[in-house]
C-alpha cells in the first residue's frame, strides 16, 4: 500500500469516526436531556475532536511505518530487513513515548523488565493502583 492510499484510508477513517462520535453523543445527550443547541454543539465539538485525533494519530502512524520501511529497504537479506524495520519502529516509538509522556509506557517498563523481570511501577505493572491527576500520573502502591 502506497503513501497516498494509506493517507486516503486515514482520512476515510477520520470521517467515519467523526460521524459515529457525533451520532453517539447526540443520542446520549438527548436521552439525558438538555437544550437542542447545547446537545448539537457538544456533538459537533466531540465529533470534530474525534476526527482530528484520528487524523493526527493515523498520519503519524503512516509516517512512522513508511520511514521504517524506507530504512529497511537498504538491506538485501529479508531477515535483516525485518529486524531493521522492527528496530527502527521501536526506536521511533520510544522517542515519541519519551517526548509525550516521559517514557512511562514503553521506555521505563522495558528497562524494568530487562533489569528486574517485572514491569515495576509503570502503568503496565500498576494498572489497579494507577492515579491520574492534573499535575501528572503515578503508581499508588
Amino acid at each position: 500500500m502506497g503513501k497516498k492510499n494509506a493517507e486516503a484510508w486515514v482520512n476515510r477513517s477520520a470521517g467515519a469516526v467523526s460521524v459515529i462520535a457525533f451520532i453517539w453523543i447526540l443520542a446520549q445527550s438527548f436521552s439525558e436531556g438538555g437544550s437542542t443547541v447545547e446537545v448539537l454543539g457538544l456533538a459537533l465539538v466531540v465529533g470534530f475532536g474525534a476526527g482530528m485525533i484520528v487524523l493526527a494519530v493515523g498520519h503519524l502512524g503512516v509516517i512512522l511505518v513508511l520511514a521504517s520501511l524506507d530504512y529497511a529497504k537498504g538491506y538485501q537479506n529479508p531477515f535483516v530487513q525485518g529486524a531493521a524495520f522492527a528496530g527502527f519502529l521501536a526506536v521511533i516509538l520510544a522517542v515519541v513515548d519519551v517526548i509525550l509522556v516521559g517514557g512511562q509506557f514503553i521506555v521505563e517498563p522495558a528497562f524494568h523488565l530487562i533489569l528486574t523481570g517485572d514491569l515495576g511501577d509503570s502503568y503496565w505493572g500498576c494498572r489497579d493502583h494507577w492515579i491520574t491527576r492534573d499535575e501528572g500520573s503515578y503508581c499508588d502502591r
